[in-house]
């Protein structure tokens, strides 16, 4: 009996341990909410209570792919610049680009919730403001004017092959139908693939994906989910352990499959102008080394992927969505059609060059990025421990404050008809009812010493596309399920997935 008692007593005690842990736990955490929405120096910003309480609502929705419909939802209801998270703000006003990321000294970019690279060794992308302008000055000068003019004889003939694979894809379909998404990906891969490494990834040429452009995205992706979840370490430890166990088969050959490609690159020297021709005599021998004018190896390998990866997918995505919204709209089509066909005697006459004429052309790309950005992310930055000032707001040391471009390019208070594709709002004699669009708020390419280093090379490519396609075939949009609402409800893990858009190709010279 006395054992039975004493059993009670330590079961009873057991209890009342862990019911004590219980409450201290969760009076600690009502504490922190309390704080969090009434005294914390970001309380006075609006947004959803429970996202000012915890990162979940933000951290759920990088997680299924939705973040900038999360965010672009909070700024609708909640207006111009809004609390998504704890310590973390979002904000859709053209001052933004002034005072976030053209400031100077610049603003420190967030690292916390950013994918690595898989070799660790910092990119362009990732670099911190003390690598950043020595990898920028390097890597410039392969996106000047005049390495984009050498450039583009290495490039041209993927031009030749996209219009010869898109024929013959529309001949062997029914109804001539082909997925411009696909080919629009391939020749953009193919190209970045030569211009870094000397060598396309054959895509057009076998008409199939590569296994390690699949593997690179495929990391990508979970690489970025996974840095999300570091607000909830215990959750971010098991997750990241599932996908270091998961990805451990593909970061080898990732790996490896660069070094090879930069080394049989490098082998041919420095005569090709390509992305390697400005960077081949900069590389260090010793990979511990950097110093103010030379990348490691390992530099030029991380960067290869990131160029890689901006280079294809970005404008991959702006021309399949500048083909959709144009498809649309059958007035927008016959405008397009009528530019291009009438300002070249010939083919051969579209060129880098010449295509900077096709103001409308141009319209229609900006208005694709305007209302489908590619990364509609929002671009993190955290504000010097001092605090900042952003839009007329001070904005607390240490806070997460980014752009939303999804919620800015798609706003009435930026915006006359936001959600409607209107080239003509781009053109330079457009009409008046445009002339209240705040435009200084689009930067499709990010702005200041971080902006895309490589915008001039992506117009180019893109205006070539569309001209050449437009010149070489009719286009209808095909009445298939997966085309209805194309651009709505697709995820997003740094950029958008991929996702077919079926189109009826027919070649002019076939036309009725």
């Amino acid at each position: 009996m006395e054992a039975f008692n004493g059993l009670l007593s330590t079961s009873s005690s057991t209890i009342a341990i862990t019911s004590s842990i219980c409450v201290l736990y969760l009076l600690y955490h009502a504490v922190i909410a309390v704080y969090r929405l009434q005294f914390h120096p970001l309380s006075k910003f609006p947004g959803p209570r429970f996202a000012a309480v915890s990162r979940i609502p933000l951290t759920w929705a990088v997680f299924r792919g939705k973040s900038y419909d999360y965010t672009d939802r909070v700024h609708e209801r909640y207006g111009p610049i809004v609390r998504v998270a704890p310590t973390e703000l979002t904000i859709r006003t053209s001052a933004a680009w002034k005072d976030i990321y053209t400031h100077r000294p610049q603003i420190q970019k967030e690292s916390a919730n950013q994918t690595q690279p898989v070799n660790r060794a910092q990119s362009l992308l990732t670099a911190d403001e003390q690598d950043h302008p020595r990898q920028r000055r390097i890597l410039s000068h392969a996106f000047s004017d005049k390495a984009i003019r050498e450039q583009e004889r290495l490039i041209q003939p993927y031009f030749d092959l996209l219009v010869s694979r898109v024929r013959r894809d529309a001949e062997r379909r029914p109804g001539n139908k082909v997925n411009m998404s696909k080919w629009f990906n391939y020749i953009t891969l193919d190209v970045m693939g030569d211009l870094s490494f000397g060598e396309s990834f054959h895509l057009l040429e076998n008409d199939e994906d590569n296994q390690w452009v699949t593997d690179l995205f495929l990391h990508t992706r979970y690489g970025h989910v996974t840095a999300n979840l570091s607000s909830f370490p215990l959750l971010h430890w098991i997750v990241k352990s599932i996908f270091l166990k998961l990805g451990a088969a593909k970061r080898g050959p990732i790996a490896r499959f660069v070094a090879d490609r930069i080394a049989r690159r490098a082998a041919l020297g420095a005569e090709r102008p390509d992305f390697m021709h400005y960077q081949i005599n900069r590389i260090s021998e010793k990979d511990a080394t950097r110093d103010d004018e030379g990348l490691t190896r390992a530099e030029v390998a991380t960067n290869a992927i990131a160029l890689i990866m901006a280079g294809s997918k970005l404008p991959g995505i702006v021309l399949t969505a500048s083909v959709y919204y144009t498809l649309q709209r059958p007035e927008i089509y016959q405008k397009l059609c009528d530019e291009v066909r009438t300002n070249f005697h010939s083919e051969q006459d579209i060129n880098f060059a010449s295509t900077t004429d096709l103001k409308y052309v141009l319209a229609i790309l900006n208005e694709a990025m305007r209302l489908h950005h590619p990364t509609p992310a929002h671009l993190a930055r955290i504000t010097p421990p001092s605090g900042h000032t952003v839009d007329g707001h001070w904005i607390p040391g240490n806070t997460t404050i980014g752009m939303q471009m999804n919620a800015a390019n798609r706003c009435s208070d930026n915006f006359v008809e936001p959600l409607a594709f209107l080239p003509e709002r781009w053109l330079p004699d457009c009409d008046s009812r445009f002339s209240k669009d705040n435009k200084e708020v689009f930067q499709p390419f990010s702005a200041g010493p971080r902006n895309c280093i490589g915008q001039r090379l992506g117009y180019a490519e893109m205006r070539v596309v569309i001209a050449r396609m437009i010149w070489n075939f009719d286009l209808e949009l095909g009445a298939d399920k997966g085309n209805i609402n194309y651009t709505e409800n697709r995820r997003a893990w740094i950029m958008y997935e991929d996702k077919a858009l079926m189109v009826k190709v027919t070649p002019r010279a076939m036309a009725a």
